[in-house]
Parts: structure tokens; sequence; C-alpha cells
């Protein structure tokens, strides 16, 4: 896998992963979207050299972008002051998703590098995303994706604000570009499946979440959105086991009764159907 990198992308950590290969193919992982992967390989070579700081940020960006922002915040803030723009803007990411107050202190940081533009630029869309405007922050975003469109992952919020939005033929646009540089994102990966699914494009659908769920098999939306699928391809009996599997797991979701009543309704099976219809309608009065 090459490593596309971007000026504004984990360019001080590809200087340090170039010499070292574990390193290096944890910081590809990160880049192709694959961040599980990532962070598994990072920890991994973190037992041998616990003490290496580049392998050290590289996990407190990961855990950020896997929205363990906690987690995150501590990695990175534990290496003193960041000293690059990729971690600086991680972690008044995670500032903003924590409410913590030195939010605007930390973003300050990165007013001030004019290599940071585009991260700062994309800070600004996701301030916008958490008040709840996401129209905005797509016009922020896709400044952003202009700036430097090499950007991890500018692409996937770009196509996630657009589909907040109700903007689904830009969110679809926007999320084939993340697609083209993090092969292996499984929300792009998701998302797309959703919209396609949601226009009746079966088959793409069916393609990119089955490769979202070779990436991460335990997804419960992930496989949610395969049975709904299956289901609407007519292929009911394969949509079953998925579906029950994923009642047993989240039994208190309206939304995942109702789909394996429907299944069990259309394959004959009134009684399974007219319970699991009760316990949508019971869930649905509780919430």
């Amino acid at each position: 896998m090459k490593l596309r990198l971007s000026l504004t992308t984990l360019f001080t950590i590809a200087i340090a992963a170039s010499e070292t290969p574990e390193l290096k193919t944890a910081a590809s992982l990160y880049v192709a979207g694959d961040l599980n992967a990532a962070l598994k390989r990072t920890d991994a070579f973190l037992e041998r050299a616990p003490a290496d700081l580049e392998a050290q940020r590289l996990r407190g960006i990961i855990l950020v972008e896997l929205a363990r922002y906690s987690e995150g915040a501590a990695q990175i803030e534990k290496l003193g002051e960041p000293t690059d723009a990729t971690a600086r803007y991680n972690l008044a990411l995670a500032s903003l998703y924590l409410g913590r107050q030195d939010f605007a202190s930390v973003a300050a940081r990165l007013e001030r590098e004019p290599a940071a533009k585009p991260l700062r630029q994309m800070l600004r869309g996701h301030e916008l995303l958490k008040a709840g405007r996401p129209l905005d922050a797509a016009a922020e975003l896709a400044v952003a994706a202009r700036m430097d469109a090499e950007l991890a992952r500018v692409h996937y919020w770009l196509g996630f604000a657009y589909l907040l939005a109700d903007r689904r033929r830009e969110a679809r646009t926007a999320f084939e570009q993340e697609l083209s540089r993090s092969t292996s994102h499984v929300p792009t990966l998701y998302y797309l499946a959703f919209i396609e699914n949601g226009s009746l494009y079966l088959d793409r659908a069916q393609e990119h979440i089955d490769r979202a769920i070779v990436l991460s098999p335990g997804s419960i939306p992930a496989r949610m959105l395969q049975a709904d699928i299956l289901f609407k391809r007519g292929q009911t009996a394969e949509a079953l086991p998925i579906a029950q599997a994923i009642v047993t797991k989240d039994p208190f979701d309206p939304e995942k009764r109702s789909l394996l009543a429907r299944i069990y309704q259309r394959l004959g099976r009134a009684g399974d159907a007219a319970r699991e219809f009760s316990a949508m309608e019971r869930l649905k009065a509780e919430r």
C-alpha cells in the first residue's frame, strides 16, 4: 500500500515511519482508513518500543478519529505541547467534542501556522456540525477539501455533512472521493451502502456493505444494513440469521425488531412476526 501524504497530514509521523517499517505500516493503514488495524499495529509496536514518541502520537491521533476522545486527548497531551499541526488539530477536535473549556485556545494555535489552514478550516466544519448546522458545515468542509484534497477524511466529513442536510447526491460524490483515498474506511463504505440502499441500487449497496463487514465484522449497524439489503434483494432466508443475531445483541431497538418482523412475515412465520411487531410497538411507546 502506497502511503499517500498531504503536506498537512501525518507529515512528521511519515518521516519517522519511513525508517521504521512496522510504524510505516500502521501509518499506511491510518491513511487508508483502516483505523482498528492501524491501532492494533501501533499498540503492538509500542509493546516493543514503549518510549517511541511518534508511535505514541500516532496512537493519540487514531484514538481521536475513532471517537475515543478522552483517551486520544490524554495520549497526545502526555507528550507535552504538540509540535505539529496534525496532533494539534486532533487535540482541538477532541476538546471540541468533549466540550472542554480549552478548545478555543487549542484551536487558536492552528491559526498561527500557515500550513495548518486546511486543518483549521476542517475544524470549523466540525464546530458547525456539532452546532447542528450541517449545510454550513458542508460549505466550510468543501473549502478545506479545495485547500488540500488529500487531507485525511475531509471528503468523508463533507459527505457526512451533506447527508445530514439530506443532500444525498452531493454526499455520494464526497464519499466516493473519500473512498478513492481511504480505501478501507468503514464509515465511508457504510454510508455509501446506506445511500445506494435508499436509492435501490442494491448491487452497489451490497458491494460496499460486504467490504465494510470484512473490515469490521462486529459492527451492528453494518450488519443491520446488510440484512436490510438482502431483504430488499429477496434473499430473505440469508437475511434471517443476520437479523436474529442483531436483535439478540440489541433487543431494545424498535427498528431492528421491525426488520426481523418483516423477514419473519415474508417467510410465512406469522407467530414470530407478530411477536416482533408487538415488541417493536412496545419499544416505540416506551421512548
